[in-house]
């Protein structure tokens, strides 16, 4: 069952499973000079499509171009390249962008590239980031949340990824495919925006913004198939159980002076190796530890010192 890109008359790019529509209106909506520009607004204009084909680190692609200008000069290209189950979207700029800057926020960022629809009747599963907004106070954040929900308007205010969007017919996994520690996918007015901080100000020329759209037969599956394609183009493999501690053999994980419990019920070394003693003794097969290292305080939640 693969993920097929059809370019429709209007020269919008569409993403169908079973020649069914499920990715739409797949666009764009950044700043410039100081004010939002769409390629819906007149003056970003997108041309003619190409096509090519190759082999990169994920396989045989089949790929399709588009060239965009903004007041009639070179801004960026498109490019969607199809690998079957999976498509990657890359948006490239020709110039350098200078005042992208929105707020200190993933709940409100910039360079939303690509922004797309997807199926009112599709049902999605997302993670909440759990970062709060510029000037949340100490700690700030709020604990991620996985939400579930139907069609556009339930999708949540916070930024998220990934995205799954669901039927009986299948799933597709949506995550951006770069610089993920500063990349949100957000809700936007009749979609989803897959944007940069807010804090971002100044993209150079030839900035590679990389979107993943991955193909599954249920939920899981898809998930699976997102990590094996951001494991690859990492040039990694999916490790094996028995190759890790983490996932070969029991673990304790203690929060050691943790955040929460510290005020209530300190814990010192000492007491640790007392625990410890108790699940050895008790023969319990304990092959690695976790501590929440939040110890000790001189007020909560920031150690003054701290000895191996």
């Amino acid at each position: 069952m693969p993920i097929t890109i059809k370019i429709e008359k209007d020269r919008r790019p569409v993403l169908s499973v079973n020649d069914e529509p499920w990715i739409e209106e797949i666009g764009l909506r950044i700043p410039i000079d100081g004010r939002w520009q769409s390629d819906c607004d007149g003056e970003i204009v997108g041309g003619g499509w190409s096509e090519e084909r190759g082999k990169d680190e994920i396989g045989t692609y089949r790929a399709w171009c588009q060239d965009y200008s903004f007041r009639e000069e070179p801004l960026l290209t498109l490019h969607l390249r199809g690998y079957g189950d999976a498509v990657l979207v890359t948006f490239e700029l020709h110039r350098e962008l200078n005042g992208l800057f929105q707020t200190d926020s993933f709940d409100d960022p910039t360079f939303l590239a690509p922004t797309f629809a997807f199926r009112d009747e599709l049902r999605f599963s997302l993670a909440t980031f759990g970062l709060g907004p510029s000037g949340d106070g100490y700690p700030g954040g709020y604990w991620p949340t996985i939400q579930t929900g139907r069609g556009h308007g339930e999708l949540p205010q916070e930024a998220f990824a990934p995205l799954v969007c669901f039927s009986e017919r299948g799933a597709v996994a949506v995550a951006p495919a770069n610089y993920f520690l500063t990349s949100p996918l957000v809700r936007i007015q009749g979609g989803v925006g897959r944007g940069l901080h807010g804090a971002v100000d100044f993209l150079p020329a030839r900035t590679k913004i990389e979107t993943i759209f991955v193909l599954g037969d249920d939920l899981p599956a898809a998930l699976m198939r997102l990590g094996d394609f951001l494991l690859a183009r990492s040039g990694k493999e999916r490790p094996q159980p028995g190759k890790t501690s983490l996932t070969s053999s029991l673990g304790w994980w203690n929060a050691y002076g943790g955040y929460y419990t510290e005020l209530i019920r300190p814990l010192n070394g000492r007491e640790l190796e007392g625990v410890i003693e108790s699940l050895s003794n008790q023969e319990i097969p304990i092959g690695y530890l976790g501590l929440d290292l939040w110890y000790p305080y001189q007020e909560i939640g920031q150690a003054i010192h701290y000895t191996p």
